[in-house]
């Protein structure tokens, strides 16, 4: 990982290095890093970072797209009186907008892209993945 000054991780370049010698049919590792890649830029600003494609040579680096964790929790915390409520409600199309309000169907997409790509990751193209 490189922070805002492009300081380098020894120990993760090393990591992704042997994680991708632990697989007989190529070295390479798809690393996926469930956040936007604007807010992985926005993070350096703080001292934090994401990998750098030239510091790890044998990965591939995908963005998830996920713009913030936290978000998630909050949007699956509010769904839970949306179902709880459901049974009490006859409107379907109450339920509905109250879903799209909080943006689950979008995260849930996500989510489940970021899934599938590691799925065929693996499966199809028999390369490591590492999520964060």
């Amino acid at each position: 990982m490189t922070g805002m000054f492009n300081k380098r991780s020894e120990d993760d370049e090393l990591m992704l290095k042997c994680i991708g010698e632990t697989n007989p049919h190529t070295d390479q590792v798809l690393v996926i890093d469930a956040r936007s890649k604007v807010n992985a830029q926005c993070n350096r600003v703080i001292g934090g970072g994401y990998e750098h494609s030239s510091y790890y040579p044998n990965c591939d680096i995908y963005f998830g797209g996920i713009d913030n964790i936290h978000g998630v929790r909050d949007a699956y915390q509010k769904c839970f009186p949306i179902w709880r409520d459901q049974w009490e409600c006859k409107n379907y199309d109450d339920i509905m907008s109250k879903i799209i309000t909080i943006k689950w169907k979008e995260l849930l997409q996500t989510i489940l892209k970021v899934a599938c790509l590691v799925s065929e990751t693996m499966i199809i193209d028999q390369k490591n993945v590492l999520v964060h």
